[in-house]
């Protein structure tokens, strides 16, 4: 075929000619192409090493599309890669009527097959073999508002089930084990939930004859469970001491309240001191998660007692805890 039929034939809009026409024009750029017509709309799709140059690309195709005045082709679409990718890195549009160039806005980059063609346009090509333009999709108010209420629900759930397990069932407490990475882990707890609860009661002391007096100023430690031990260990300790030099088993001269109380005072886990007021009556606030005990002596010239009542603070609700007769850990009256 030669180069005058060549011309003719792509004036014709025959679709080979005109690929082997562009071709010889793109091949100074670098550049080589396929073409496809649809309608009345011509597909040329280029390709080369490199991305291919956009504007020196448009302007060679549109000054030829233009010079043939081909009547069935009112536009061109070109899309343009670079070898071996399967997207187009740009596309262009323009319009053969109005002799000039009209940008459109690019559309997605289509994917190539094997043979460097698009596969959209032939998807998109309507029952005249015209190739539809997509209106871009608006997205509904309606269903974005739902998408927004749905949100809203799921963190309002998740509020209200993390404290319930907080507040009723004491999830996320503070460990009891006296351990340093124990001790770790319950602060760090104790920052992140910054629970506290109150301890509140009241104290007094019932006697043989069935009277009861009221325990006004009366001095109660919040202690931390692992102190319960070591208290202990004085107790024992002085009482045996006792009893070797006494040779007595009478309690009321054996149990030393005031080495017991020594030891509440000079000890870090013993935080928290507080009196009992005229009505016999105590407050203890803020207290941390964690498990504690109260201790309280007693001690008059007829009588000795001490209070070691265990204490589990696992929600932020207020505890009541009265010392009386059913609670004392050791209870010796002389009279």
């Amino acid at each position: 075929m030669g180069e005058k039929s060549i011309l003719e034939q792509a004036k014709l809009g025959n679709s080979n000619a005109i690929a082997e026409v562009m071709n010889q024009l793109l091949q100074p750029l670098g550049s080589s192409c396929t073409v496809k017509t649809i309608g009345d709309r011509l597909y040329v799709f280029v390709e080369s090493l490199q991305v291919p140059d956009q504007k020196a690309v448009v302007t060679t195709i549109r000054q030829a599309a233009i010079a043939w005045q081909i009547d069935s082709i009112k536009s061109v679409k070109i899309y343009a890669r670079q070898l071996e990718d399967k997207v187009a890195a740009w596309s262009q549009e323009f319009n053969l009527e109005q002799k000039s160039e009209t940008p459109l806005p690019n559309i997605s980059s289509p994917k190539f097959n094997s043979n460097g063609n698009s596969h959209e346009p032939v998807q998109n090509q309507d029952n005249n073999g015209s190739v539809p333009k997509i209106a871009p999709k608006k997205p509904k108010k309606s269903s974005q508002i739902w998408r927004n209420l749905e949100i809203i629900l799921v963190v309002f759930v998740t509020f209200v089930v993390t404290t319930v397990l907080w507040d009723r069932w004491g999830f996320f407490k503070p460990l009891n084990y006296s351990s340093e990475l124990s001790n770790l882990l319950n602060s760090w707890l104790i920052l992140v939930n910054k629970r506290t609860a109150t301890i509140s009661g009241g104290a007094w002391v019932t006697k043989e004859a069935g009277n009861s007096d009221i325990l006004r100023g009366l001095e109660i430690a919040l202690c931390k469970a692992s102190v319960k031990p070591e208290i202990k260990r004085v107790r024992d300790n002085k009482w045996r001491e006792s009893l070797y030099k006494n040779k007595t088993p009478i309690g009321y001269w054996h149990l030393n309240i005031e080495a017991m109380n020594a030891k509440v005072s000079a000890h870090t886990g013993c935080f928290q001191v507080v009196k009992t007021g005229i009505e016999g009556k105590y407050t203890i606030p803020d207290v941390p998660f964690g498990s504690y005990f109260l201790y309280a002596p007693y001690e008059t010239s007829v009588a000795k007692a001490y209070w070691m009542v265990p204490v589990e603070i696992e929600s932020t609700k207020q505890i009541q805890i009265d010392l009386d007769n059913s609670n004392m850990m050791e209870l010796y009256n002389r009279e």
